[in-house]
């Protein structure tokens, strides 16, 4: 892939090889993203099926390394040195390896919390935890050191340049993925809390996406991409979403600024 978009080769496969062999590996297999929202009839293979390689930790982070490669890669393609090569493989290593910490090991670990409701010390335990994953691994030292000092730089640190552009990514990931859950209602396969699902990702990650456009062209350009699936996607869940519970006026108003920002961002794309 690198020999095609000219970004740093980072052989993923060796190091997903290796975390197949630690004790990390089933629970991150097993750890269910948006878990909060799968109804309890719902099997973890239906899960997969609707919402693709980022229903579950394990496929989540190859994933989003592949996601992200295509950003950097629309940055790079405006503005050539946008990222040097150093920290565009920085930003690869991180994102291949930045969900290692929600591993759950012999009861220790936090798992996957919704990004919302994480606190100081889910972090501070997914730090701890990836770096005993980390020590599982059996790879080469200077590989290793390498994935460290990433992981430090983007998630760790998280406030610096790269952090923050990660940090963008991984939103627009998110719309990303309950896009694919939209998609997979319109040709009947579904989840039964599509609504709530799709709703609290439009009203809690469009605004701040749509602050990102102002930064980030990669990010503009995936909305303005898809701002046709988005408006029907908003259409679609803005009445099931407000009705969840009509004395909680915090979904009215959460989803009414979204699309409020939304429409405003949309148009002006035309």
């Amino acid at each position: 892939m690198g020999k095609v978009d000219g970004l740093p080769e980072i052989n993923v496969a060796e190091i997903f090889t290796a975390l197949r062999k630690t004790p990390a590996a089933k629970p991150l297999r097993s750890m269910l993203r948006f878990g909060p929202f799968r109804h309890e009839t719902e099997s973890p293979q239906h899960w997969k099926k609707v919402l693709g390689p980022s229903a579950n930790s394990f496929t989540h982070m190859p994933y989003v390394y592949k996601f992200l490669r295509k950003m950097i890669a629309t940055e790079l393609q405006i503005s050539p040195n946008f990222f040097t090569k150093e920290e565009q493989k920085t930003l690869l290593l991180a994102a291949a390896c930045h969900d290692f910490g929600e591993a759950v090991i012999n009861g220790q670990g936090v798992g996957d919390i919704i990004i919302i409701w994480k606190k100081p010390y889910h972090e501070e335990q997914e730090h701890k935890v990836f770096d005993e994953v980390l020590a599982m691994l059996k790879l080469p030292k200077k590989l290793k050191g390498e994935i460290s000092t990433a992981y430090n730089i983007v998630m760790r640190e998280k406030t610096n340049r790269l952090g923050h552009y990660f940090n963008a990514i991984e939103k627009t990931e998110y719309l990303d993925t309950i896009l694919k859950v939209y998609r997979n209602h319109l040709t009947g396969n579904r989840i039964k809390n599509r609504q709530l699902l799709i709703g609290q990702v439009l009203t809690t990650y469009i605004p701040p996406l749509i602050e990102h456009t102002e930064q980030y062209v990669s990010i503009k350009k995936y909305l303005g991409k898809n701002r046709h699936f988005i408006s029907s996607a908003f259409k679609y869940t803005y009445r099931d979403y407000v009705n969840h519970d009509p004395t909680d006026k915090r979904y009215v108003k959460g989803i009414e600024t979204s699309l409020q920002k939304w429409t405003e961002f949309s148009s002006a794309l035309r």
